[in-house]
């Protein structure tokens, strides 16, 4: 199974660090990038290829080129459209969401392809989440596991704003059967709007067992992107 990791990215090019080594470090490798930088000020791009140097030829690069200005005229930005032509024109099997300041446990992948392996009726599911706070992140061996969050469930559930972007997978060709998209052109509400559509599709969503992903909880959580805020040294 290829597994489809859909990444956004707006003016943290310190940050953004954190969960680009977090794909670097997984354990399962065949994997493909998405990667939308929200009309930076501050590219991502180059970070992703010095980073990823070894894993170029699975990574597209897409860029809304919106300003602070358009996304308050027109009501939100454009990286839903590019998520979308990621999605529908990749051949992997499994998405899943990544935020800039946010990471990917080092075994998600790989439990994800054995999880999916097995329950095959399972059209898609969440996993559990371990919160930390990058801002005084210096590298993954130091973070200890810390599952208390809310966020954290094991029933079935309506994922609309029970769990976080990244705690979500999905079989692209059962999403793609169903004609699910995200808002488009202007997206506004990334993860709640593409999961009411699974969960009408699909119904409610199965917990895997399975550790998603260090959520990043910091001051800067809503997505501010104070620059001054992200003058902070490599971690590479």
């Amino acid at each position: 199974m290829k597994i489809l990791i859909l990444m956004a990215y707006c003016n943290r090019p310190k940050m953004v660090e954190i969960p680009l080594i977090s794909i670097k470090n997984q354990s399962y490798k065949n994997w493909e990038l998405a990667f939308v930088d929200d009309g930076s000020v501050m590219s991502g791009e180059e970070i992703v290829k010095t980073i990823l140097s070894d894993d170029l030829e699975k990574i597209k690069f897409y860029n809304t080129h919106d300003t602070p200005e358009d996304k308050i005229n027109n009501g939100g930005s454009m990286f839903g459209t590019f998520w979308n032509e990621a999605l529908y024109d990749s051949d992997a099997d499994i998405a899943i969401m990544l935020c800039d300041d946010d990471a990917l446990y080092p075994e998600y992948l790989e439990k994800l392809v054995e999880y999916y392996s097995v329950n095959e009726l399972v059209n898609y599911s969440y996993g559990h989440v371990s919160v930390f706070d990058p801002n005084s992140f210096t590298n993954f061996e130091s973070l200890s596991l810390n599952k208390n969050s809310p966020l954290n469930k094991t029933e079935e559930i309506n994922p609309v704003c029970n769990v976080d972007a990244s705690q979500v997978s999905w079989r692209i060709n059962k999403v793609k059967e169903n004609n699910i998209i995200f808002p488009a052109p202007k997206t506004t509400d990334l993860d709640a709007a593409i999961y009411n559509s699974m969960f009408f599709a699909f119904g409610n969503c199965t917990y895997n067992g399975t550790i998603a992903q260090y959520k990043g909880v910091h001051f800067d959580q809503m997505g501010n992107r104070n620059h001054d805020l992200y003058d902070i040294k490599d971690i590479t």
